[in-house]
């Protein structure tokens, strides 16, 4: 028996293992890149943190506010003090102005706007994918009627010759 022989022998023993086995091979290393990175960062959440961070920084933007000044003005009544009387006078009494007391507070609030680049990423391929499904239905939908308004005028027909034939 040759070597050939042989081998052949084998093939022909093992086949129904050999059919069973290569698709199976063949399904189980078909995963797609896509799948393994999502499983990958599924296992890994933190390097996707750190991946989708630097692909999609978040950005922020300060909006100065305007300045708001507050004016508080504090009145003091003014006190009533005696004048050292001269010789065999009575005493007087002076009354001093009262005093103001203003105080100002200028206060400014800022806003600061941070944007989600990656939730603007994503909506943005939703986006662009709606408007070529749009398209796509458009297109369609265009066709359908042509093939509607075909099928009416050749039942019309039909009806029409059915009718004159009948007379």
């Amino acid at each position: 028996m040759g070597h050939w022989a042989f081998l052949q022998k084998i093939v022909d023993k093992n086949m129904k293992k050999i059919y069973l086995f290569v698709p199976i091979l063949l399904l189980s290393s078909c995963a797609s890149r896509q799948q393994k990175a999502a499983n990958f960062f599924r296992q890994n959440p933190n390097q996707l943190a750190e991946v989708c961070a630097d692909l999609f920084p978040i950005r922020e933007r300060v909006i100065p506010g305007a300045l708001i000044t507050k004016t508080d003005t504090t009145t003091l009544a003014g006190i009533i003090l005696p004048c050292p009387p001269a010789d065999g006078e009575k005493t007087v009494f002076i009354s001093c102005p009262g005093t103001k007391k203003v105080t100002q507070v200028t206060t400014r609030t800022d806003t600061v706007i941070k944007e989600n680049t990656a939730r603007i990423a994503e909506l943005s391929g939703r986006l662009f994918n709606t408007a070529h499904d749009y398209e796509k239905y458009k297109t369609r939908s265009k066709h359908l009627t042509l093939i509607l308004m075909i099928a009416a005028t050749a039942l019309g027909l039909y009806v029409l010759a059915t009718k004159l034939l009948m007379r």
